[in-house]
């Protein structure tokens, strides 16, 4: 009977975590979807996405920059991460 209660008492807790996370992250859900960069050198691309994951409790943003070879410098490609969470008090 112990166990049945705490197991219950843990999947509320976790419902609850669950919406309350969402909902403070509510406001930056307007960041949704994929990004392209427009006006930059033809030599030069990139874009960025924010998605959200871990059951809609954090926002991930991925990004990627590409630079052609030109003048004597190297191709180069850069890709980055960043998760947004909220912290809870």
């Amino acid at each position: 009977m112990y166990r049945f209660v705490l197991a219950v008492i843990l999947a509320v807790c976790g419902l609850a975590a669950t919406a309350s996370a969402e909902a403070d992250l509510g406001p930056l859900h307007f960041f949704l979807g994929e990004w392209k960069v427009v006006g930059t050198p033809a030599v030069e691309t990139g874009g960025f996405m924010f998605s959200l994951g871990v059951q809609g409790n954090v926002i991930i943003r991925t990004n990627y920059g590409m630079s052609e070879a030109q003048a004597g410098r190297a191709a180069s490609r850069h890709e980055d991460l960043m998760v947004i969470y909220c912290r809870r008090k």
